[in-house]
């Protein structure tokens, strides 16, 4: 890969990385509170929660 896709590819990464602490993060946390604070921890909705992390860690590797 050339200096310029590199730097290319490590632009895309950052604003990646960028989106996600700016708009993914924020709604797991507050979906992480909404589950704790009703005592309402449905299945469908760990598991979302545990994918989407699981997700993010990679994305952000």
């Amino acid at each position: 890969m050339d200096k310029m896709c590199a730097l290319y590819v490590s632009n895309c990464k950052q604003e990646q990385d960028k989106y996600l602490r700016m708009f993914v993060m924020p709604h797991l946390e507050q979906t992480d509170v909404n589950m704790t604070k009703h005592g309402v921890q449905s299945e469908r909705k760990l598991k979302t929660v545990q994918l989407m992390r699981w997700l993010i860690s990679r994305l952000l590797r």
